[in-house]
């Protein structure tokens, strides 16, 4: 999260889990959301951003614990740690997305499900890859 871009025309961000069929299953390679989605703000990743700072100052020591409860994000950090594990833990990977406006649940396994077929769609969820299975933890 930490190195997480933002931008503010695009505050509402959400992150996906996908994962893929296996050949024993009915539809082998289909991609498929496993998890998700989460979501939160620009406001969300300023304040994780400035809770990370805290555990790294040295004149101030403050804990992991203590700076999440400083800047309010333990619920978020949680998620985003959770999420992050479950999809290591189901070889899935982890897509974030941004928008200039509130995307409805709904809208996630509809966008992963055509980009099983559709070449544009799929190159948009390629490229919001932000992890590889463990890359990201």
């Amino acid at each position: 999260m930490y190195d997480l871009k933002t931008d503010s025309k695009f505050p509402y961000h959400y992150f996906i889990s996908v994962g893929i069929k296996t050949m024993m299953s009915d539809s082998p390679g289909k991609m498929f959301i496993k998890h998700g989605p989460l979501k939160f703000t620009n406001d969300d990743v300023k304040r994780m951003q400035d809770a990370s700072l805290m555990t790294k100052d040295k004149l101030f020591r403050t804990t992991n614990k203590e700076a999440m409860a400083m800047y309010g994000v333990e619920e978020i950090t949680h998620a985003v740690w959770s999420m992050c594990i479950a999809a290591a833990a189901n070889q899935c990977t982890v897509h974030h997305f941004s928008s200039d406006f509130q995307i409805e649940d709904d809208y996630w396994k509809e966008f992963v499900e055509r980009a099983n077929h559709n070449e544009f769609e799929r190159e948009k969820l390629n490229n919001a890859i932000i992890n590889k299975a463990r890359g990201f933890i």
